[in-house]
């Protein structure tokens, strides 16, 4: 539910896409939009704790603790899955996430 929370949050127009396909003996998942994406310097941060793409409280137009990908991570991580995403910014943003059947 939070990578299709972030997609609505950053997609003010465009397509926001959800999915799956089974590949091999894992489920892989997406989530892709068509928002503003994140910026490269900051996509490697963009799965630890307290970190946002955007990190100037005043200025910062997205609420947000920073929490809610850290989250994400830990979860697919316990189902022994794993996570990633691409990004291009202005372009939107991909996520996935696969898991073991």
């Amino acid at each position: 539910m939070n990578l299709i929370e972030n997609s609505v949050k950053f997609t003010n127009l465009g397509t926001i896409a959800i999915g799956y396909e089974i590949i091999g003996d894992k489920l892989q998942f997406f989530v892709k939009d068509t928002g503003i994406g994140i910026p490269i310097d900051k996509q490697k941060i963009i799965f630890d704790r307290f970190r946002q793409a955007d990190l100037n409280a005043d200025t910062r137009q997205y609420g947000g603790t920073g929490l809610g990908l850290a989250i994400c991570k830990s979860l697919v991580e316990l189902l022994e899955g794993e996570i990633w995403m691409k990004s291009q910014p202005n372009n939107g943003t991909s996520f996935y996430f696969s898991l073991p059947i």
